[in-house]
């Protein structure tokens, strides 16, 4: 089979973007470690991770290359990326969500969890591609670890690449401190850097609002740096203090047409979308809860512009690819 990258591809990356695809090749070249690639939100780590690809298995056609990230939503993402810069890629997607189950393609793009005990099916991988490889802990009994234990038995001298907006990871230090990764290849998240996209016209600007409801978090314990999850909602989720914040976003927001909201809890998410209802906002609720919004069609319908706000909980924290959002709600404190 010929895995020559076909001549479609009409999708010039930005220079910060080739730079980023030249740093993992010139590192390959010298090192034989596993390296990080560290790119803000919003810089398009999607079109590096499919450019990388495209151009590793059109310098090496019989590289077969393992995706991994641990939401649905970034395997789609991914995927269409790649899709994009080669439109006749052998790839397959492997995600319980998406409900497909495609290990056999050259390039496959994956949720860890539905990969995990499938290492048989994946064979020989060359390159294990992790997007938010923050996520990957350093502990030998974890999904990632366990996944890349087993493709290492089939492929011992198999790479792993990871790329995140924070190179950092709560109770490790930086993610080259004893854990999986062993360098730096490409590093974008520095403050110089990150005002570089800005000044450049890559980022957005952000423009925050010091809010006049506050929420009292003293009584919150605090456990390796996160607030308890059930103290904080019921702190947050107060019709008072809900009705207050709704009050400050509609002020706000008023010019806005995309707010995508995080909320505490279950709880407070399906009460802060009650209340934007019933001030006007046509919003949902999104979270893990029996009363969450169908997740695919809601996304679908905010992407279309058919739906102005999505108030959600521990779904939408990472690698949401939005361009159009242009209010955010922080209702849950950090």
């Amino acid at each position: 089979m010929n895995n020559a990258p076909d001549a479609t591809n009409t999708i010039r990356l930005r220079n910060y973007q080739e730079r980023a695809v030249n740093a993992l090749f010139d590192y390959f070249h010298k090192h034989r470690g596993h390296p990080l690639v560290g790119m803000p939100t919003g810089s398009g780590k999607s079109l590096v991770i499919g450019d990388f690809i495209r151009r590793a298995l059109s310098a090496y056609p019989q590289t077969r290359i393992l995706a991994l990230t641990h939401v649905k939503e970034l395997v789609d993402q991914n995927a269409a990326a790649l899709l994009k810069l080669w439109t006749t890629a052998p790839v397959g997607i492997c995600s319980a969500g998406l409900r497909r189950f495609e290990t056999q393609f050259p390039i496959v793009f994956a949720g860890v969890g539905s990969v995990m005990n499938r290492a048989d099916e994946l064979g020989h991988r060359d390159l294990v591609l992790i997007d938010e490889a923050h996520m990957v802990s350093p502990k030998e009994t974890t999904q990632y670890q366990r996944l890349i234990l087993a493709l290492t038995a089939v492929n011992p001298n198999v790479k792993v690449v990871g790329f995140s907006a924070t190179l950092f990871r709560m109770g490790q230090g930086m993610l080259t401190d004893g854990g999986l990764f062993t360098d730096v290849a490409f590093d974008l998240t520095s403050r110089e850097e990150f005002n570089a996209l800005l000044d450049d016209g890559w980022l957005a600007p952000l423009t925050p609002k010091q809010t006049a409801t506050q929420i009292d978090t003293d009584p919150v314990k605090i456990t390796l740096g996160e607030f308890n999850q059930k103290q904080l909602q019921k702190a947050t989720d107060r019709e008072a203090i809900t009705s207050a914040a709704v009050e400050e976003l509609c002020r706000e927001g008023h010019d806005r047409k995309r707010w995508l909201i995080f909320a505490a809890g279950i709880d407070h998410s399906d009460h802060v979308a009650e209340t934007l209802c019933a001030a006007g906002v046509d919003a949902v609720s999104l979270h893990t809860g029996p009363t969450s919004a169908p997740r695919d069609e809601t996304i679908n319908a905010f992407r279309a512009g058919e739906l102005r706000a999505i108030v959600n909980n521990g779904i939408l924290t990472t690698g949401f690819d939005c361009a159009e959002i242009d209010l955010i709600g922080m209702l849950r404190p950090t």
